[in-house]
């Protein structure tokens, strides 16, 4: 269980590892979650009742890793698919 800053780091830490240096900010992490509806699939999200707090899962880390070894720019095509979307 990870909290949505670990599962910054440690995402920025696997790029690292692959050559790629990479700075991910909480807002680019929400635009991908949005973007693919993660925080409904238990697979990469789970609410915890005890604590009423979001927890997030390897799953959520490895797959934000995929989409940035994919495509380092998938961050600029979100924001830029939002802007056309508005106008």
């Amino acid at each position: 269980c990870y909290n949505q800053k670990r599962v910054r780091e440690i995402v920025v830490d696997n790029l690292k590892r692959k050559g790629k240096n990479i700075k991910i900010t909480q807002y680019d992490l929400k635009l991908i979650c949005e973007k693919f509806n993660l925080k409904k699939d238990e697979k990469y999200f789970y609410y915890h009742e005890l604590t009423k707090s979001w927890g997030c899962t390897q799953q959520l880390v490895d797959f934000i890793t995929d989409l940035y070894m994919k495509n380092e720019n998938i961050i600029a095509e979100i924001r830029e698919e939002i802007k056309e979307n508005k106008a």
